[in-house]
């Protein structure tokens, strides 16, 4: 049997495409809306400033109120520094949590559980969790998730390039 990531499932049940004239109306009120978004960090000094040329322009159409949440931990590089100096983001750091929380995936769970809980203070309408060395969605391409009704979908993923999946975030309660 071929892994859970490579099976193929009905399609009936995916969301439908709204008329163009529903996408423009809800694209007129993305900016009342709040846009939570967060990442994990951890030696990501030399992504930071590509990551913020792609997740300003998409916070750019929300609510003001909408906010860029980061966890770092165990860094060895100047991100911390570099992450300090981004005035648009809320940073959070741990220190060395190797101790703590030994394993990578544990780690990972830590910081993004942290966040959700974070984000559900701050009552967003929207949350996009993003890897912050990886993240290089557009603006048409974020985009595009409105273009379904959101009433049908609860989250949209991003579709990975290159050889980086992260399989483990999206694993089912039975695969853990």
């Amino acid at each position: 049997t071929r892994p859970f990531f490579e099976q193929e499932y009905p399609q009936t049940n995916l969301p439908q495409r709204i008329s163009n004239s529903s996408y423009q109306n809800i694209l007129h009120q993305l900016h009342s809306l709040r846009l939570i978004i967060v990442a994990c960090a951890r030696n990501v000094e030399k992504d930071i400033e590509n990551y913020r040329s792609h997740v300003e322009p998409i916070i750019d159409l929300f609510h003001p109120s909408s906010r860029i949440l980061i966890f770092e931990s165990d860094s060895k590089d100047k991100t911390v520094e570099k992450l300090y100096q981004w005035p648009r983001a809320q940073v959070y750091t741990y220190g060395n949590m190797m101790k703590s929380h030994p394993g990578r995936t544990d780690r990972l769970a830590f910081c993004r559980n942290t966040l959700l809980n974070k984000t559900r203070d701050l009552k967003a309408d929207y949350i996009l969790v993003t890897d912050l060395d990886a993240f290089s969605t557009a603006v048409p391409a974020f985009l595009s998730n409105f273009q379904y009704n959101i009433d049908d979908w609860s989250v949209m993923t991003t579709a990975s390039s290159g050889a980086y999946s992260d399989f483990w975030a999206l694993r089912t309660l039975s695969d853990s």
